[in-house]
């Protein structure tokens, strides 16, 4: 039970500071609709396969999304209730993504609280000096 909640808090803590990033880098919420769409689309996607991941769970193509920080909380919950011990790298992939996610949001929250009227850019939020 506690390595499932660990899962959810690992997933939240990722996924929080990549909407505000997505808030914040985009001047309104229309233009943020289609990110945050694809964003919960990506949440969705092990549901889709849940029937490879319950028949089996050791193929490449169920371990994956497993690792892959967007639907990594889903498939690890699915598999954590199967008995799959990988639930330790999995909440540590999680938090190590929230916490790099989390300084990328603050970067271009302070960015893009400056310039407001336009779209900012990826490459001009990693041109800026951390500080």
């Amino acid at each position: 039970m506690s390595v499932g909640f660990l899962i959810m808090l690992g997933g939240f803590s990722f996924y929080a500071p990549t909407l505000v990033a997505v808030g914040a880098a985009t001047p309104t919420a229309k233009e943020a609709e289609s990110f945050i769409g694809v964003m919960m689309a990506l949440t969705f996607v092990p549901f889709y396969v849940v029937g490879l991941v319950v028949s089996d769970p050791h193929t490449v193509i169920v371990q994956t999304p497993t690792y892959f920080p967007f639907t990594a909380p889903t498939t690890a919950l699915i598999r954590n209730g199967l008995g799959i011990p990988e639930s330790v790298i999995v909440i540590a992939i999680l938090f190590i993504c929230a916490a790099a996610m989390l300084r990328l949001a603050v970067n271009i929250f302070q960015y893009g609280s400056i310039s407001y009227r336009k779209r900012v850019s990826l490459k001009s939020i990693l041109a800026r000096k951390v500080g």
